[in-house]
């Protein structure tokens, strides 16, 4: 069994900008990023990730939820900030 981790869209912009993305795909860990990273505006297209290996998870109605109430308490935050 692989260990997962959950990956925030700045490493993956970091990662693109050292020319990493590839290798570090290639590390016997299961990549792991809510599927709304898709909101992002990500230097790679989120398929190609997918076909890296990235692994989305889906977001359920209760954390859409919890999200709408942290936003109204703290509105400078984005929903992928929270998320």
């Amino acid at each position: 069994m692989r260990d997962s981790f959950v990956i925030e869209s700045n490493i993956i912009f970091d990662l693109d900008h050292g020319n990493l993305l590839s290798p570090f795909f290639q590390l016997p860990i299961d990549v792991c990023a809510c599927d709304l990273i898709h909101l992002e505006s990500l230097t790679v297209p989120v398929t190609r990730l997918e076909t890296l290996g990235l692994v989305l998870l889906p977001v359920s109605g209760e954390i859409f939820r919890e999200i709408g109430i942290v936003r109204e308490r703290y509105p400078g935050l984005s929903v992928i900030d929270i998320s």
